[in-house]
C-alpha cells in the first residue's frame, strides 16, 4: 500500500518538475536580458559553478567589495545564484 502511494507521489512530483521545465523554458524566451556593465559582463563570464569570490577576485583583479556588489547586482537582476560545490560558495548562470 505504502509502496503505491510512494510511485503516485512520485508521478504527480516528474510531472510537476516536467510542467515547471516547459515553464522556464518559455519564461526565457520572452525574457530580455538586462544591460550590463563591463565589470558586471567580466565577473558574469566567472559564474560558472566552479569560482568563489576569492576566485572571482584574483582572475579579476577586483576588490572583495566590488565583487560582491557586483555578485549583488546580478542575483538582483536575475541573472545568477548562489550554490554550495564542494563546501564553497560559488555562484552559477540561471
Amino acid at each position: 500500500m505504502q509502496n503505491e502511494q510512494d510511485k503516485q507521489i512520485l508521478k504527480v512530483l516528474k510531472d510537476i518538475d516536467s510542467k515547471l521545465s516547459i515553464l522556464i523554458s518559455l519564461q526565457k524566451t520572452s525574457f530580455t536580458p538586462p544591460k550590463l556593465g563591463a565589470e558586471e559582463k567580466a565577473i558574469l563570464k566567472l559564474c560558472n559553478g566552479k569560482n568563489t569570490i576569492k576566485e572571482i577576485m584574483e582572475i579579476t583583479s577586483k576588490k572583495k567589495n566590488n565583487v560582491k556588489s557586483t555578485l549583488s547586482h546580478l542575483r538582483k537582476k536575475g541573472i545568477i545564484k548562489s550554490t554550495t560545490m564542494n563546501k564553497k560558495i560559488v555562484y552559477v548562470k540561471i
